[in-house]
């Protein structure tokens, strides 16, 4: 017999309801496996922070096509010329450097850092010995390395580079500083003759290549440590008192405290 309900819709019969519930299940399962994916781990390294990371991230973090990840737009400089006629435009050219973050991957705390990272040619401004290239490896002579990344707009992040050129002659024995110009290359050399930095810093297309892999956006703020060629941690550019940094030089602190801790959990999406 034929039953029917509402607006003339037949009832399910009994195998239909059994082939609904059959579907329902593989979808269940689909579901769990899915959410398997993505459960989170622990960064590795002292304070390791949970993480998000599918397989697929896995994968696309360790890629590093660093030619053809980088885009310049050249701006007319005319007028900059006039504003600071101690910058050599021919040298630092007003270009602004993109980074195609789907070339580029990043390195989570306490991992060894590529030797394709480490051997990156770099660009550099105000090296003590007049170079004006160098490797991270080369830059790694000592028992840590930072790299403090910072741009014009960033206000932090310029009291972050001030505060590092502060400390150095109490650190320089242990700790290389270096800072990373994500921005246009001439702002290297303007901040470098308005605050007098001496500290080396990083300029061109692979500075961009640099924040990115470091902090996985790319932009500016934190600065990296690097210890025996793996990232140790990171910090913020946040004001505090600068104890924390003579404890881990001294030994006495073995991972960077959670009160200055630049979390990359909070960028990863």
């Amino acid at each position: 017999m034929t039953h029917f309900f509402r607006a003339g819709e037949l009832l399910p019969n009994q195998k239909t309801i059994k082939l609904y519930s059959a579907l329902l299940s593989i979808l269940c399962l689909v579901s769990m496996f899915s959410l398997s994916a993505q459960t989170p781990r622990k960064e590795s390294g002292a304070n390791g922070l949970l993480i998000a990371e599918s397989k697929v991230d896995s994968l696309r973090r360790n890629l590093l096509d660093v030619e053809t990840a980088i885009s310049k737009k050249n701006y007319s400089d005319t007028r900059l010329r006039g504003k600071f006629p101690y910058v050599d435009f021919n040298r630092f050219p007003f270009y602004i450097y993109n980074v195609d973050t789907t070339k580029i991957g990043y390195i989570l705390k306490g991992e060894a850092i590529p030797d394709r990272i480490l051997d990156l040619p770099l660009r550099m401004l105000n090296m003590p010995d007049g170079r004006t290239t160098t490797t991270l490896r080369e830059l790694s002579s000592k028992e840590y390395l930072v790299l403090d990344l910072w741009a014009e707009y960033c206000a932090p992040c310029i009291k972050s580079m001030d505060k590092w050129e502060a400390l150095y002659p109490k650190i320089k024995d242990k700790m290389q500083v270096v800072g990373v110009v994500n921005d246009a290359e001439y702002k290297g050399v303007v901040k470098v003759h308005e605050r007098n930095w001496t500290r080396p810093q990083i300029i061109g297309p692979m500075a961009p290549i640099l924040a990115r892999y470091f902090t996985l956006y790319g932009g500016v703020g934190p600065s990296i440590w690097i210890k025996n060629g793996k990232l140790f941690g990171r910090t913020s550019s946040k004001p505090v008192d600068p104890d924390y940094i003579f404890q881990i030089l001294e030994g006495k602190l073995d991972h960077i405290p959670d009160f200055i801790n630049w979390d990359l959990a909070n960028q990863i999406q």
